[in-house]
C-alpha cells in the first residue's frame, strides 16, 4: 500500500523551509522509498506544489493569483500547463518504487470540498485503490503570524489601505474551514496538526519534524541540506515598500513592475513588529479558532504577547543606508523619489531620538539625493499625502 501525505500548510508556517529542502534531498529521499514530486513553471524546477495542484484543481484557475501575476489570461495556456504537470507527476510515479508520496503546498489548503474530492479521485485513479491518505496542517500564534502576512503582502503590491482591510475582515473560522473541508474527504482521523512553534525548535527543524512523523526515522542518518529560506525583511524594508505600495497603486501600475523588489527586501535593519493595538484586535478575532485548532489536536494553547516593539533609536543605521545607496540608482526614478521622502519623513519623526552622528549621516544622504526629493514633490503635488496613521506605522 502507498500512503500519500499531503502538507498545506498554511502559509507562513516554514512551508517554503519545508519544500525546498525536500527539495534539495529529493534523490536521498528517493533512496529511502520516499518521492517528492518535481514540477516545472515558466521553464524552471518548483518545489512548492502549490501552483500544479491549486491549478490543476480549483474551479477557475484564470483567478489563481500566481496567473494573475504572471498576466497569464489564456485558457488554453492553462489547459496545456495543467497537462504538462500531469504527465510530469505520472512519470515520476511511474519510475517510482517505493510507498510513501510527499505533497507540499500552502495553496492546496485553500480547496474546497468538492475540490479537495477531486483532487483524491485523481491520485487514487493514478496510483490504485490500495492507497491510504494522511494530511499535515500547520498552525501559527496570530501575532506573529499576521505580522509575517503583512510583511509578505506589503512586498506583493498592496497598499496600506488594502493589507487594514484584509485582516480586519480575516474570517474567524479560518482553521476550522480548512479542517473540515480536508476531514470531509479524508476523515478527522487522517489529519494531523503541528504548531509552527514546535516544528521550528525541534532537533532537526521543520523538515525533520515531518519527516519524523511520516515514520522515517532512516532520515536520521542522511545529512539533509537544510537551508533557511524567505528571511524576513526589516522595519526600514517593510517601511519603504509601504510607502511605495501606498503611493504607486494610484498610477498605471506599470512602474511597479520595474521596481526590484528583492533589492528591497534585502535591505538590513531592526526587526518589523505590529503596534500593540492591532495585534490585540487580530489576537481576539483569531482565538477561537485557534483554540479550536489546538483543542482539537490536543496541542498546548497559545496565550496572548505582543511583540517587543521596534526600538526607534535603532532604526536607519549607517549599515542601512548604505545598502538604500548601493541599490538607489537601479530602481525606477519615481521610487528613488519615494524611497528619499520616506527617509527624511523618518528623519522628521524620530529626529529627538536619533543621536548628532546619526542625524548628520542621514542628512548627508537625503542631500545627496535632493533632485528625486524635489521631483517626488512636484508628482506629489495637489496629490493626497501618505496618512502616518495608516496600519503598518509602527506605534
Amino acid at each position: 500500500m502507498k500512503t500519500i501525505f499531503l502538507h498545506i500548510g498554511v502559509h507562513k508556517t516554514a512551508s517554503t523551509n519545508i519544500q525546498e529542502t525536500l527539495g534539495q534531498n529529493r534523490e536521498l529521499l528517493n533512496s529511502i522509498g520516499l518521492l517528492y514530486p518535481e514540477f516545472e513553471y515558466k521553464n524552471t524546477s518548483i518545489n512548492n506544489h502549490s501552483i500544479p495542484m491549486y491549478s490543476m484543481f480549483c474551479d477557475d484557475p484564470l483567478k489563481y493569483h500566481i496567473y494573475i501575476n504572471d498576466e497569464i489570461e489564456s485558457r488554453d495556456v492553462i489547459n496545456k500547463l495543467n497537462q504538462g504537470y500531469s504527465r510530469h507527476l505520472v512519470k515520476q510515479i511511474r519510475q517510482f518504487s517505493g510507498d510513501k508520496i510527499i505533497f507540499s503546498g500552502e495553496d492546496i489548503s485553500h480547496l474546497s470540498s468538492s475540490q479537495i474530492m477531486q483532487f483524491k479521485e485523481y491520485l487514487v485513479n493514478l496510483l490504485g485503490i490500495d492507497v491510504d491518505f494522511k494530511v499535515i496542517i500547520f498552525c501559527r500564534h496570530p501575532v506573529p503570524w499576521l505580522r509575517a502576512h503583512v510583511q509578505y503582502f506589503t512586498f506583493d503590491g498592496k497598499s496600506p489601505n488594502e493589507l487594514e482591510l484584509r485582516f480586519r475582515n480575516f474570517t474567524p473560522t479560518y482553521y476550522q474551514t480548512i479542517v473540515k473541508n480536508f476531514a470531509h474527504v479524508f476523515g478527522m482521523t487522517n489529519i494531523i496538526g503541528i504548531r509552527f512553534e514546535d516544528a521550528i525548535a525541534y532537533n532537526t527543524g521543520p523538515t525533520g519534524m515531518l519527516l519524523d512523523i511520516i515514520v522515517l526515522k532512516e532520515i536520521c542518518k542522511i545529512p539533509l541540506v537544510n537551508n533557511i529560506f524567505n528571511k524576513s525583511p526589516s522595519y526600514e524594508a517593510v517601511k519603504l515598500c509601504e510607502a511605495i505600495c501606498a503611493i504607486l497603486p494610484k498610477d498605471s501600475g506599470s512602474e511597479l513592475k520595474e521596481i526590484k523588489w528583492s533589492q528591497l527586501r534585502a535591505i538590513p535593519g531592526t526587526k518589523f513588529t505590529l503596534g500593540k493595538q492591532f495585534s490585540e484586535q487580530f489576537w481576539l478575532r483569531m482565538k477561537r479558532d485557534i483554540d479550536w485548532f489546538c483543542n482539537t489536536f490536543s496541542l498546548p494553547l497559545y496565550e496572548f504577547f505582543c511583540e517587543k516593539p521596534t526600538v526607534n533609536t535603532s532604526t536607519w543605521s549607517l549599515q542601512s543606508i548604505e545598502f538604500i545607496d548601493s541599490i538607489l540608482e537601479e530602481q525606477p526614478t519615481k521610487t528613488r523619489g519615494i524611497i528619499i521622502n520616506t527617509i527624511n519623513r523618518e528623519l522628521g519623526h524620530k529626529r529627538k531620538e536619533f543621536g548628532k552622528q546619526k542625524i548628520k549621516m542621514i542628512r548627508l544622504f537625503i542631500k545627496k539625493y535632493r533632485c528625486y526629493l524635489k521631483q517626488y514633490r512636484r508628482y506629489c503635488k495637489g496629490r493626497r499625502t501618505i496618512n502616518d496613521n495608516l496600519l503598518l506605522i509602527i506605534l
